[in-house]
């Protein structure tokens, strides 16, 4: 193993070194308005899920989309969309730091329509939005973090079955470290067995060579996860 003592680093290293190793990261792609009503739109790989009682999302700004930071600042609200992999170049091009004054929508080619309750509006294009009214900034070092309330979700019907979203439809992107991007449509379904089932043995499956052999009744997973296609997989209950 190679030691790497984080205080001792300078930060563009530590940047490469912890965006490669948390990976893939989802991309928030944040559409805000200025007081006089100029939009912006501006990729953020620091972005997540963080709370879902209540729901709230963050991003974190390192400095690099500060009319997105100023635009939340004075209207407190803000629209994330998903990234899906046909809109990967328009995400990528409205990540150049253009002048305030300057309508990312007109630039990429993108279509700007009014959100359900917020003022910023949203990327038509997008298959799925989350609108957010400001809940707090958090400051880290020379980041700030945005902390957000989900207000409103949409998801374009054709990304969902059964009435939930599923990711080969989605086609969501994620990004690894420098310009190197994933789609995340391959994915496992690797079922968890209860405690009462790894007691008794009663459950299906079987536990994996690392487990203590005792247990080895109760559950299992191969050696390499199997691959499910998207028809092969089931929705969760």
């Amino acid at each position: 193993m190679q030691v790497f003592d984080i205080p001792s680093m300078a930060p563009e290293d530590t940047y490469h070194l912890m965006t490669s190793l948390v990976a893939p990261r989802p991309i928030g792609w944040v559409a805000t308005v200025d007081a006089s009503g100029v939009p912006n739109i501006a990729p953020f790989g620091y972005f997540s899920v963080c709370s879902h009682k209540p729901p709230v999302l963050h991003i974190t700004d390192t400095g690099s989309h500060s009319d997105t930071l100023r635009n939340i600042r004075a209207t407190g609200e803000f629209v994330c969309h998903v990234v899906s992999y046909d809109h990967v170049q328009a995400m990528n091009f409205t990540a150049i730091p253009f002048p305030p004054e300057e309508n990312e929508f007109e630039w990429a080619g993108l279509t700007m329509a009014p959100a359900q309750k917020v003022r910023a509006p949203h990327i038509a294009e997008a298959r799925a939005r989350i609108e957010c009214r400001l809940r707090q900034f958090v400051e880290i070092g020379e980041d700030t973090m945005v902390l957000g309330d989900i207000v409103s979700v949409s998801v374009d019907p054709a990304v969902m079955r059964n009435g939930r979203v599923e990711p080969d439809l989605l086609r969501p992107v994620g990004r690894y470290s420098g310009n190197r991007y994933a789609e995340g449509t391959g994915f496992y379904r690797l079922p968890r067995v209860g405690w009462e089932q790894l007691q008794t043995g009663d459950g299906p499956h079987r536990l994996p060579p690392f487990v203590p052999g005792r247990w080895r009744g109760a559950a299992s997973v191969s050696d390499m996860p199997p691959f499910y296609g998207p028809k092969d997989v089931d929705h969760e209950s």
